[in-house]
């Protein structure tokens, strides 16, 4: 895994140390990063990362034909090293036509501030060119926090340093960014927040002995689906995600009556039909002591609907249930319009997992206040409430309120009804064979991630559906078991 650090912690650390030295180590790993060759346009701010991208300039001046394009008032020793000739003012209409590649050196939202002036013209204009571009630090126009910009810098490289920043992987990043690396520079700098990779599993994905049953992995049972919703199907692609994912057995919980929808679609899976009404279960102590019988694992919420019954069946869950309990969708929706000091109390293990929309509803914050600063929300929440929360993106937030995990696996073919629903799934089938704490948290949406690019080379962005990446959930498995088999060697 990889530290990853807010933009606040990054400042702090700044205002610690040789802003010379550190812009020259910087310059450097710039270097390193890629073969400069041919006609390089360096488009760069009055300030510190265009004063990386000039002191990368007078490395390379030498080999490359480098031209700088300055925006606003420049004075730099570096600037004395160029020819008038190849120094002009940025602006909306300079021609990048004859140039092989771009610096990206604008806007130093790593060091002074999001606040520069610069004309969103001249990054339209460097995006139009349909140059490769390579950003110093993190993208222009892309906030190192949330991800989010309006104009944004469209890069083939963007370089990192000291330590990544959750801006180069939140939100609207993947857009934008098609390969970060990071450079440490050699500088300790600890923080709470990593960057999952491969090889960081090796205790959530084992070996499995021959002298072993099903039970020895565990039972989920999935408690949700209602007759309002076309929810077979979820229900099924979720029961199917779980047992994907090695658990021993599944067991779906659904109204009765919806039970004959169920059973021609699952063949591996038990149904359990809950007493119902009107097409939802209705709260029955006896049906809910079954559905916890033997369960390693509840899974809770997907496909319910809304219903009075529902903050009755939570309680009951939460007052006598101890295993971990994962709590999604309408679950989710439900515990949002009840008193949270049901799950402050409670005795086990919770994972919520909301989207963005679900989020707000239980933190009644709106939409744009959350992508103003997602892990602070997400960590605030799980800290103040004694739970796991992992907020769903382009790239997953998953924090116990200390230590925070990013997964920036997935795809956009994943935008599609259900992949939420197969996420869970994998967590809960993986919850019941597993001690429940962050890092399986982790490895399930890690897991859920790469089903999906799998899947997508495939089938493609555009038809992708959500059982695609269950049938892709064994492969992601195995690269994830070559990659610890590696690592360990």
């Amino acid at each position: 895994m990889k530290r990853v650090v807010s933009r606040e912690e990054y400042v702090n650390f700044i205002n610690g140390v040789d802003i010379s030295e550190l812009i020259r180590r910087c310059s450097l790993a710039l270097y390193d990063a890629y073969d400069y060759r041919g006609k390089i346009a360096f488009i760069i701010g009055n300030n510190n990362k265009g004063k990386i991208a000039l002191s990368l300039a007078s490395l390379i001046k030498d080999s490359c034909q480098c031209d700088i394009f300055i925006n606003g008032n420049y004075s730099n020793e570096y600037l004395e090293q160029f020819d008038k000739r190849n120094i002009f003012f940025a602006n909306g209409k300079n021609d990048f036509s004859g140039y092989d590649l771009l610096i990206d050196g604008l806007i130093d939202s790593n060091f002074t501030g999001l606040n520069q002036y610069i004309d969103d013209s001249i990054i339209i204009n460097m995006n139009d060119s349909n140059k490769n571009i390579i950003s110093v630090g993190i993208n222009s126009g892309l906030n190192p926090n949330t991800g989010i910009g309006k104009n944004i810098i469209k890069s083939i490289l963007t370089v990192s340093f000291v330590r990544f920043r959750y801006g180069h992987f939140l939100n609207m990043a993947k857009d934008y960014i098609k390969k970060v690396v990071n450079y440490s520079l050699n500088y300790e700098f600890d923080s709470n927040s990593y960057l999952l990779e491969l090889n960081d599993f090796s205790k959530v994905i084992k070996d499995r002995e021959n002298f072993s049953n099903k039970y020895d992995y565990g039972l989920v049972s999935i408690i949700g689906g209602c007759s309002d919703y076309n929810g077979s199907v979820k229900l099924c692609n979720m029961a199917s995600a779980a047992l994907r994912s090695g658990v021993g057995v599944s067991r779906l919980c659904v109204p009765r009556s919806i039970g004959n929808a169920i059973l021609p679609c699952v063949l591996e899976s038990i149904v359990y039909g809950m007493q119902s009404m009107d097409g939802k279960m209705l709260y029955n102590e006896i049906d809910l002591n079954n559905a916890i019988e033997k369960s390693d694992c509840l899974v809770i919420g997907m496909g319910w609907g809304k219903s009075e019954e529902y903050p009755k069946i939570l309680e009951f869950l939460f007052n006598h249930y101890l295993g971990p309990i994962v709590l999604d969708a309408d679950g989710i929706n439900t515990l949002s319009e009840m008193d949270l000091s049901i799950i402050r109390s409670f005795k086990g293990n919770l994972i919520l997992t909301p989207h963005l929309g679900e989020f707000s509803r239980l933190i009644k914050k709106d939409t744009i206040t959350i992508l103003g600063n997602p892990v602070k929300y997400a960590r605030d929440f799980a800290k103040d409430n004694n739970c796991i929360l992992l907020l769903k993106g382009s790239t997953t937030i998953i924090t116990d309120g200390d230590v925070v995990y990013l997964v920036d696996r997935g795809c956009s073919g994943m935008a599609t009804a259900g992949s939420g629903d197969v996420l869970t799934g994998i967590l809960g089938g993986l919850l019941a064979y597993n001690e429940c704490n962050l890092n399986v948290v982790g490895a399930s949406a890690y897991i859920n991630g790469i089903a999906g690019e799998e899947a997508e080379k495939e089938v493609g962005a555009v038809s992708m559906m959500a059982s695609d990446t269950v049938n892709h959930i064994p492969m992601a498995i195995k690269k994830i078991r070559r990659a610890i088999e590696k690592y360990n060697k």
